[in-house]
């Protein structure tokens, strides 16, 4: 009952109010509903089974058609780098369906990112303060604490690990670790630098249940994601000390809470499972190690030799039988996954469409970094610790995205609008400051 009535009043408070107030708020209530899923979860029976995204989605788009007509509206640009490359890439992977192998399943998962890079977009264009992207952010983290809590509940029901739990684009256990990595570096952020006692405590709550669900799902790529990703944000914050006092401080506070947290809520499966991501010694698919994912990276390589251009979604699956060594013990079935958004990128929309990727990988880097200038020359601590941990952010899903297929997951696409939201509004203030000094008021 209690998932059933937080669910109902985070839709219909969240609709009515960015109608009546706020329309970005319509992006964080899409958020929510993406992570609580009614639809995947046991209380789903207790409430109408309607596309719950589908309406808000609607919503979206009403409101952000409203906003840009509204002459006294300040709107983000279309013309920024990330929105139009994202587009880009959609484009590149609609035109793969004419060499499909699966036409009618590509043509479903292209409708799904066309819809996902619609919402994207109209978010970004209502994203036009710092205040309503960190506003996405911590609704981000509120749809990642709530699936960590339901795992908590759930506990392990597929021996080591926890499945059944899926976010709304995807049902795969490795994915949906994926998409709660990010938030666990950005609720460790605000768990530091909030200033209210109470939001702290809920932040730390957050973090030990997502750090929880990690283990309980017992992702490899995650869990690697997070160590790296929240590593970055510790160095970074530990060589700051011109932006922030007292950095190497926190910095090591930080780790001494991180490494306390890790302790508390690691066990031997987590461990054992994490450790054998460095094995290199078996090519036994079934116990998972890193030379097996080698051996399907390789067989994507040679058949982008063979297709250049791709083959469409599970274009590897279709083919990988063909590819992958006869030795090599792929378990029950010699169709497989390749086990990595890149070389999933290579082999459904061939060098075109991994060109595209690596050149998001590129601006979200080069933008993140020009956000994070920008905060430290108007020595805006606050927002740039935020970028900080929204570049954090980035290298975890980065290295995810390194052992796990999900180059069109929504989460990606989430940390991409943060950076190119957050880009075009200080390059909006740095504009009206140049305005400002060239023209001064007498």
């Amino acid at each position: 009952m209690l998932h059933t009535f937080l669910f109902l009043f985070i839709y219909v408070y969240g609709a009515l109010h960015s109608v009546f107030k706020h329309p970005s708020i319509i992006f964080c209530v899409y958020q929510c509903v993406f992570f609580f899923n009614p639809a995947e979860r046991w209380w789903g029976s207790n409430i109408p089974d309607v596309s719950y995204s589908f309406y808000i989605a609607c919503i979206l788009l009403v409101l952000t058609l409203k906003t840009m007509l509204d002459k006294n509206s300040i709107n983000n640009r279309l013309s920024n780098p990330i929105i139009l490359t994202l587009f880009l890439f959609l484009i590149v992977f609609a035109l793969v369906y004419t060499r499909a192998v699966f036409p009618e399943r590509h043509m479903e998962q292209l409708e799904y990112f066309f819809k996902a890079c619609i919402i994207v977009t109209c978010a970004y264009l209502l994203a036009n303060t710092v205040q309503k992207v960190k506003w996405y952010i911590q609704a981000y983290i509120v749809g990642a604490f709530y699936l960590s809590f339901y795992a908590y509940q759930i506990g392990r029901n597929s021996g080591a690990r926890v499945h059944g739990i899926g976010v709304l684009d995807n049902n795969d256990s490795n994915s949906v670790a994926a998409s709660l990595i990010p938030a666990a570096i950005l609720a460790l952020h605000f768990l530091f630098h909030e200033k209210h006692l109470l939001k702290r405590l809920y932040y730390a709550a957050a973090c030990l249940f997502i750090a929880n669900a990690l283990v309980l799902i017992n992702s490899r790529g995650a869990m690697l994601g997070l160590v790296l990703g929240g590593g970055y944000y510790l160095f970074k914050i530990y060589g700051s000390g011109k932006v922030i006092k007292y950095a190497r401080t926190q910095a090591l506070g930080l780790v001494f809470v991180a490494i306390i947290g890790g302790i508390y809520v690691a066990d031997d499966s987590a461990i054992d499972r994490f450790s054998s991501i460095f094995e290199q010694s078996s090519t036994n698919v079934e116990v998972e190690s890193g030379a097996t994912r080698t051996h399907f990276w390789k067989a994507a390589i040679d058949m982008s030799k063979d297709y250049p251009l791709g083959l469409g979604y599970r274009g590897f699956n279709a083919y990988s039988d063909f590819y992958i060594p006869k030795e090599v013990n792929t378990g029950r079935k010699r169709s497989r996954s390749v086990h990595s958004s890149w070389f999933e990128a290579l082999s459904e929309v061939g060098y075109i469409g991994l060109g595209t990727l690596l050149i998001l990988v590129f601006l979200s880097i080069k933008l993140s970094n020009a956000v994070k200038r920008y905060f430290e020359s108007v020595a805006d601590s606050s927002s740039y610790l935020m970028i900080v941990a929204i570049q954090g952010g980035l290298v975890a899903n980065y290295i995810a995205m390194t052992f796990i297929s999900r180059m069109r997951s929504e989460t990606f696409l989430w940390l991409l609008l943060f950076v190119a939201a957050l880009y075009d509004v200080t390059k909006r203030l740095q504009d009206e400051k140049k305005s400002e000094s060239s023209n001064p008021k007498i």
